[in-house]
This record gives structure tokens, C-alpha cells and sequence, in this order.
């Protein structure tokens, strides 16, 4: 039996920066039912709701569910999704935290409901703040908070339309690994997801390069040559075919080239930071490639604000990392176009192809890091690397999570879970 020390990952507790006329913030955790449930708003006690009508529309209410389940309360004002800051679930999980059940996990959904709810008010307090709204009613008006952020920052520059198919086709925003019969363990296993401190997360990927927009095409009867493509003084996008024949399979698989369930489209463009790590584990044949003139960095105006960066400690704060995350989402998603040509009227830009390509990259290393350890690796990206693992090997995961830096999960309520940690 292992003994963790008395102090358990729990939601901060700093004092609200600015209160101004953001209204009140919680949390709605719905039974199986998808009606019922447990709520909590922010400074006060957890109580069951019979629908979602029934929350006060005063205040705005994060649910727990996303998608099809949502869409029958997506018209009420003062419900949002469960995406609405980061996945609810996600963050849950962060904590140790169980956001669904009925009966015997009914009180564990309560529980939640309770230490979820000064998270995600205090995130909405920090971005208000941060970002200086000084009507923040008027400011959230998104699906989420990356959107209402997005309207804060610089826009990245409109894609020339030569470029418009290539970047759609570079970009990628989660790696999901096909998992075969020879890597399945033999007995239960849980799933842990893995996630970097996202305050500092967010600085690792704002300070990387992007290319400066001006774009020379090159291409040769023979190729293009690996070695200029991965030039960093030239970013470049490159037109390619990648083989995994010979390779080793697993490691083919944990690639997971093209393998994103919200693609609608092939994958035959690679841009310069998925090609550094690509290339060394694939063989890559490259017909034609598009080379930006210099790098450069993000403008400043597309940084993380000051406030959010001056002062260390800040990055201890969950809710300080959720608005990090949500800032640098808001640069790595494609935005809505409704003037585009084309059927789907998503836009991608240089920026999101970048930041998403550097974000692979960095949770690569981790997931890589997990498999070669011996982890069974589900997914990675967004700065964390989804394992499946066997309760006997907790232990080990723990050690290695400890190794590798990794402030999320809290791993003492999920050894209490399985009976592997004494109550204190």
C-alpha cells in the first residue's frame, strides 16, 4: 500500500482579481439521463437540478455534455458546453475528479460539481482580467473561451489562395494511434491522460518560429532536397509521401500521420516542424515544397498577456493555465470564413499550421517517452499523452510522470480508487 503525503490537488483558492460585471460562474453535471443532475455555482453548496431549465439564467452554467447530447440546451443563453473553457471531463480528470455517475457515484459526481465550479469561475475572472474587459458580458459571447479570446489578439494573416488547400491539408490538431491486437495488454486496464503544466505549456509553443508569409514555390523533376526542407532559417511546407514500409510498426503507428478523426481530407502536405520529427522515423519523398523567407516569432500582440507571465508562481494556478491554453488554441484553430469559396468555410493560416505541427511535436516526445517505457499510448497532442495502463503498473506511471515533469493527473485519488493508497 503506498502513502501519499496529506496534501491532495485540489482547485486553488486566490482571491478573485476583478469582478466588474462578469456574472457568476458553475458547474452542471448531468446523470445518464441527460436531464437531471448535480450543479454548483461558485461560493455556494452543490444541489440537484431536474432539467436544465431549472439552473438560474443569472449566472452561466458549464454542462457536461458536448455534441449531439448538448444540442437540445444549446439554445438556452446560460448553458454552455462542456467545452466551453477546456473539456470538462479533461479537467475533471486533472483533479482526480469523477463528473458522471448515478447511485453509488452520484456523491463523487456532487463532489466534483463543487471543486470544478470556483475553477472554471476563476479561470473566466483571470481572462477578464488579463485582458482588460472592462464589460466582460459583453465579451463572452462565444461558443468558448478561445473564441472570445480570439477576438482580443492580432488576426493572423489571410492565406494566400494558392496556399488555402495546402495548409488545410498540413494541418492536424490531435494524433490518434491505431492500436493493434499485438500492443493490447492481457487484463483491466485505466486510462490516464498525461498533461504538462499548461501556463508554461503555453510559453514553450508562443515562442517558437512561423514563417513570415512570403512563399516561394521550388520544385524539381528530381525532388526536393530533406536536408533544405529542414532548414530552420526557411520554414517550409512541403508537398510529400511518407512510407513506413520496413519500419518498425509500432513506432509507424505512434505517428499516427494523418490519423485525426475530425479530418475530412488527405494528408499530403507536411509542414517544417511535423517533418523534423516525422523524418526520423519514416521515410519521406518529397515532390515540391513552398519556402517562406525568413522565420520569425509571433508578434507581441499574439503573445500571452504580461499579467498572465510576470509572475512565476502564476504558473501553479489551474485557472491562469486554462486562459494559457485558451489563448494559444485561439491561434492554432482555424477560423470561420463565411466568404470562403469553397463548402467548408474553414480558414487555416500559417499560425494555427505552426502552432499545432509544434504541439505534435512537443507531445510526441512524451508519448514516445510513454511507449518506449512501455505504456500502451492511445493519443497525444494539446500538451498531454492519453495511456492505457495496468493497475499493478500505476506505480511505475507515477515515477515516470514524475520524471518527465508532468503536473497532471492527481495520482492520489486515483490510487485510492483502485486500492493501491491508504486513506490519511
Amino acid at each position: 500500500m503506498l502513502k501519499f503525503p496529506a496534501r491532495a490537488a485540489q482547485p486553488e483558492q486566490e482571491e478573485p482579481l476583478t469582478r466588474g460585471r462578469l456574472p457568476r460562474f458553475g458547474v452542471a453535471l448531468f446523470d445518464e439521463s441527460r436531464q437531471s443532475g448535480w450543479a454548483c455555482l461558485v461560493d455556494m453548496q452543490p444541489f440537484r437540478f431536474r432539467q436544465p431549465q431549472d439552473l438560474p439564467n443569472d449566472c452561466v452554467w458549464v454542462c457536461s455534455a458536448t455534441g449531439t447530447d448538448f444540442r437540445p440546451w444549446a439554445q438556452l443563453a446560460h448553458i454552455r458546453s462542456a467545452d466551453y473553457v477546456s473539456k470538462l471531463h479533461y479537467l475533471a480528470h486533472d483533479y482526480g475528479l469523477r463528473v458522471e455517475g448515478e447511485g453509488k457515484f452520484g456523491q463523487l459526481a456532487q463532489q466534483a460539481c463543487a471543486q470544478l465550479a470556483p475553477t472554471i469561475h476563476r479561470t473566466m475572472v483571470i481572462a477578464s482580467q488579463v485582458y482588460g474587459w472592462t464589460d466582460p458580458s459583453t465579451m463572452l459571447r462565444g461558443v468558448s473561451l478561445t473564441e472570445d479570446i480570439r477576438k482580443c489578439l492580432v488576426a493572423p494573416p489571410a492565406p494566400r489562395n494558392f496556399m488555402r488547400g495546402m495548409l488545410q491539408s498540413a494541418y492536424q490538431s490531435y494524433s490518434k494511434p491505431v492500436v493493434h491486437a499485438f500492443n493490447r495488454a492481457s487484463g483491466p486496464e485505466i486510462t490516464i491522460t498525461m498533461r504538462y503544466n499548461r501556463l508554461e505549456y503555453a510559453k514553450r509553443l508562443l515562442a517558437q518560429q512561423i514563417p513570415d508569409g512570403h512563399w516561394t514555390c521550388v520544385s524539381d523533376s528530381a525532388g526536393y532536397p530533406l536536408d533544405k526542407a529542414l532548414d530552420p532559417a526557411y520554414p517550409s511546407l512541403v508537398t510529400a509521401t511518407v512510407e513506413f514500409v520496413g519500419k518498425d510498426a509500432e513506432i509507424s503507428d505512434l505517428c499516427a500521420f494523418g490519423a485525426d478523426a475530425s479530418r475530412g481530407m488527405l494528408r499530403s502536405h507536411i509542414s517544417q516542424p511535423e517533418l523534423q520529427w516525422l523524418s526520423k522515423h519514416a521515410r519521406i519523398h518529397i515532390t515540391s515544397a513552398h519556402v517562406a523567407a525568413t522565420g520569425k516569432p509571433l508578434p507581441s500582440n499574439a503573445q500571452l498577456p504580461e499579467l498572465l507571465t510576470s509572475d512565476p508562481l502564476f504558473s501553479l494556478s489551474v485557472p491562469a493555465g486554462l486562459v494559457a491554453e485558451a489563448h494559444w488554441k485561439a491561434i492554432g484553430t482555424p477560423t470561420y470564413n463565411p466568404r470562403a469559396a469553397s463548402g467548408d468555410k474553414r480558414e487555416f493560416s500559417s499560425w494555427a499550421v505552426w502552432l499545432r505541427a509544434h504541439d505534435r511535436a512537443f507531445s510526441f516526445e512524451l508519448a514516445m517517452a510513454a511507449h518506449q517505457a512501455g505504456f500502451r499510448v492511445l493519443g497525444y497532442g494539446n500538451g498531454a499523452a492519453t495511456v492505457r495502463v495496468e493497475k499493478e503498473r500505476l506505480p511505475q506511471l507515477l515515477d515516470f510522470c514524475m520524471e518527465n515533469e508532468i503536473a497532471h493527473p492527481a495520482f492520489r485519488s486515483i490510487f485510492q480508487d483502485h486500492g493501491l493508497c491508504a486513506d490519511e
